[in-house]
């Protein structure tokens, strides 16, 4: 999602020192000034730390247009943003014909990622761009910009796949579940390991994935309501170690908590979305859908019913022993709400996700571009 801003500067009117005389009649009405310059910002009305990560540039593209039948010389132009979460920028042009269009794309405005892994919360800011000829501003813009907090997902307001960042197969927590799961693989089957797709057997993988359900069961998780629109809307979401340290998830952290044990373990997950709720794939052979993004209810079912891929319920794993539903149990609910194809979102391939550079998102606990450990966490 992106937005364009245009300004045009009108030349200010001449001024009357003296009023006209008092028999003197009317002036006439002033002709309009005659605009100079056309400047245009194409950029995201939402960033964060999992976009930048991933390349979205603050600003794609600015453009400057000699509007006037005179040349404009010697001009100047400076982007700032305010708060400072991306480095300003200076750009000098010695000459813009009239009629002529320069278009600087994309501006290298060098986010600074210590801010934007420090945001506890989301915050207005905004990008400035100015432009002057000799000591004169012909031109100024701003265009609105919502920062995300460095755990906060977007939703459908920017790039939905962006999701995939939000699984973090190199957060401590994951190595400890995934240590955990293939303990428990080797006391129930001592041939067996976390160890992918190495088998080409689906059984074998389908094991895995079991060792990981129960292993989150055993963790004594407890399941909290996520925002009433988060497929679109967006929301926090905890990184496995919040889970881990405060015991609680939503359905969607919950999920993409799933989806790093997966992708540690060399699994292919795949995240699904319908209104209200988040819940789990994993596919049982080397394979991926061939978008990061798939929102025809219609491919992912043939994928589950030719065997290929396992869905499955989250929050069971958070629900009290006695209650705890098993993966077949986990596996039905998972397939029913795909039957329900009205309210199906979309489902976001990790495994295809990476394939176009969208990376994990960077770990707190591990310091981000030299943030340590002191930064604001989301609210558990």
């Amino acid at each position: 999602m992106y937005s364009m801003v245009c300004s045009r500067y009108i030349a200010p009117l001449p001024q009357h020192r003296t009023g006209p005389a008092l028999d003197s009649p009317p002036p006439a009405a002033a002709a309009p000034a005659t605009p100079l310059l056309d400047l245009t910002l194409d950029a995201d009305a939402i960033l964060g730390y999992a976009s930048i990560q991933c390349g979205v540039p603050v600003v794609r593209a600015l453009g400057l247009a000699n509007a006037s039948h005179l040349p404009l010389e010697d001009l100047q132009v400076e982007v700032a943003c305010n708060p400072p979460f991306a480095r300003g920028l200076a750009l000098r042009f010695d000459r813009l014909q009239p009629g002529e269009h320069r278009q600087v794309a994309p501006l290298d405005l060098q986010p600074d990622h210590a801010f934007l892994a420090g945001l506890g919360e989301a915050v207005q800011a905004s990008v400035t761009v100015s432009v002057t000829a000799g000591a004169q501003e012909i031109a100024r813009i701003a265009h609105a910009v919502e920062v995300l907090a460095y755990d906060q997902w977007a939703g459908t307001r920017s790039l939905p796949e962006l999701l995939a960042a939000f699984s973090m197969p190199n957060d401590p927590a994951v190595d400890s579940l995934v240590g955990k799961a293939s303990q428990l693989l080797k006391a129930t089957q001592p041939a067996l390991s976390m160890n992918g797709y190495q088998s080409k057997n689906r059984e074998v993988v389908w094991q895995q994935v079991s060792a990981l359900y129960t292993t989150l069961c055993n963790e004594g998780l407890h399941y909290v309501e996520p925002p009433a629109s988060f497929g679109t809307d967006g929301q926090k979401i905890r990184t496995p170690g919040r889970i881990l340290e405060h015991r609680v998830g939503s359905c969607l952290d919950l999920s993409m908590l799933f989806a790093s044990c997966l992708e540690q373990a060399g699994l292919g997950a795949v995240v699904l979305l319908k209104e209200g709720h988040a819940w789990i794939g994993a596919w049982l052979h080397d394979t991926c859908f061939p978008d990061p993004l798939v929102d025809d209810v219609q491919s992912v079912r043939k994928r589950v019913a030719s065997g290929e891929l396992l869905v499955f319920e989250t929050t069971g794993v958070a629900q009290h022993p006695a209650q705890r539903p098993s993966l077949r149990i986990a596996l039905e609910q998972g397939q029913s709400y795909l039957a329900d194809g009205g309210h199906f979102l979309y489902a976001i391939d990790i495994r295809r996700a990476r394939g176009v550079h969208i990376r994990p998102l960077a770990s707190r606990s591990a310091g981000v571009a030299g943030v340590g450990g002191g930064l604001a966490a989301a609210p558990t």
